[in-house]
């Protein structure tokens, strides 16, 4: 590593919902990892404290490279916790069923560490298709063309995280994104890793569309707050007309027609309940935390 003879450290800040059982393999798979000064935090989200059992909580724990803490009602509010607490020079965030390629935390710490002027790395994503919701959306990924508007990086110096001013508390949907807006408006560099972030898709189609009913009705909170915010408008109306509109449409013709029809399907699915979630919260008077 070209800036300093010390090995950097890593906190991976990881936001929890429910209890689900891929944590475990996402916090295993990071423990596993051979980058040798990392730490791992886990932020439970208040709403979901009485499900945090002793029993789930010991499995997670495995002193001292994990902590888990509660706090923060969104993701967005917990992620900015764990970034509090932390004391790693280097942020990684990631989500509760996220899964790293390994040697992506030694690839990202050599590109911040020898690339001058980077502050931050995005991670290519690619879902696991574990299940029909997952083989669907695989195929999206596939067929699509390169979207810039997605471009969001998950690692990171902290120093340009706090200066960047943090995630943004209410958000819940694409809290990211709209970070990403912020970070590049500092001037703020970035690279892309060859290792890759895999992901997993639950296969519950009921409690798939509650989830985008959800992150409808909260985009929807945001865009009454943010009446004067163009940048989140932006990022909203790009996410409605993305996916299904970008595709290629020549790598489709040669694709399965019944899988790019079935991903079709779900997406305009996806998008209905979305828009459901946000004319609920646009038509109502129900303030972030009613729904739970």
């Amino acid at each position: 590593m070209a800036k300093n003879d010390k090995t950097p450290l890593v906190s991976i800040i990881v936001p929890l919902g429910i209890p689900r059982d891929i944590t475990y393999l996402t916090i295993k798979n990071l423990l596993l990892d051979n980058y040798p000064e990392k730490e791992i935090i886990i932020v439970g989200n208040i709403k979901f404290r009485r499900l945090y059992t002793k029993d789930f909580v010991s499995k997670l724990m495995i002193p001292p490279a994990v902590k888990f803490v509660v706090g923060g009602r969104e993701r967005a509010e917990q992620k900015n916790l764990g970034a509090i607490i932390s004391k790693g020079e280097y942020l990684l965030f990631l989500d509760d069923d996220m899964i790293t390629e390994k040697g992506l935390l030694s690839e990202c710490v050599k590109l911040m560490e020898d690339i001058i002027d980077v502050e931050g790395i995005v991670i290519p994503q690619q879902i696991l298709p574990t299940s029909f919701i997952g083989k669907c959306k695989l195929v999206g990924e596939i067929l699509r063309k390169t979207d810039e508007q997605s471009v969001a990086p998950r690692f990171m110096r902290k120093t340009a995280f706090f200066k960047t001013g943090c995630y943004d508390r209410d958000m819940v949907f694409a809290e990211d994104l709209f970070f990403a807006k912020k970070f590049f408006k500092k001037g703020y560099k970035y690279v892309s890793s060859t290792k890759r972030i895999l992901y997993i898709e639950n296969d519950n189609i009921i409690q798939y569309l509650k989830k985008w009913i959800y992150y409808g009705f909260v985009a929807g909170i945001s865009i009454k707050k943010r009446k004067d915010d163009d940048d989140y408008k932006t990022i909203v109306r790009n996410y409605l007309f993305s996916h299904v509109s970008s595709l290629n449409l020549m790598n489709a013709i040669k694709f399965s027609v019944g899988m790019t029809l079935s991903f079709i399907i779900l997406k305009i699915i996806e998008r209905l309940a979305f828009i459901y979630g946000i004319v609920k919260a646009l038509i109502t008077n129900w303030k972030l935390g009613d729904e739970s």
